[in-house]
């Protein structure tokens, strides 16, 4: 875990203390680094809600636009990279089912069934390591908890 006498350095942040309890370094870093730079994965971490919510709600000033470079070349255009009306047009489509009583109508019994289906996947002896629990995760839980309540089969 990053030593609390000194920065938080990007290093830390992919460090299994870390993986197993991030917590204490978002805390710190929301305390003494809320605009941290990762140069590890090249990428700037937001730390504070508020400061968040700023960047979120400035289409002039900050774009999704970089997300092209992600994921265009894999998945072709998605709504995660694009900004203001675009963006907004294509949110609505998909968000009804994802707000208030339908996420709670629509996920949490779907995500009960995924979560208790992935746990069942995993050994029933032996130790469990990370890459197995996240093997599993990637093999079936997110598209299967996001696609069901959506209808997609």
């Amino acid at each position: 875990m990053a030593d609390p006498e000194r920065a938080i350095e990007p290093a830390d942040i992919h460090e299994d203390p870390y993986l197993g309890d991030p917590f204490p370094v978002w805390k710190r870093l929301r305390r003494e680094q809320p605009l941290f730079h990762d140069t590890v994965d090249e990428r700037w971490l937001l730390t504070r809600y508020d400061d968040v919510v700023a960047v979120m709600s400035d289409h002039e000033t900050y774009s999704t636009r970089p997300y092209q470079r992600i994921f265009t070349d894999v998945i072709g255009p998605t709504m995660v990279q694009m900004d203001g009306a675009d963006h907004d047009m294509r949110r609505a489509i998909v968000a009804p089912p994802m707000v208030g009583m339908s996420l709670r109508n629509n996920f949490i019994p779907v995500i009960d069934r995924v979560v208790e289906a992935l746990f069942d996947a995993l050994p029933a002896d032996g130790p469990i390591d990370r890459d197995g629990i996240v093997r599993v995760l990637i093999e079936g839980g997110h598209t299967t908890t996001v696609a069901r309540p959506l209808s997609v089969r």
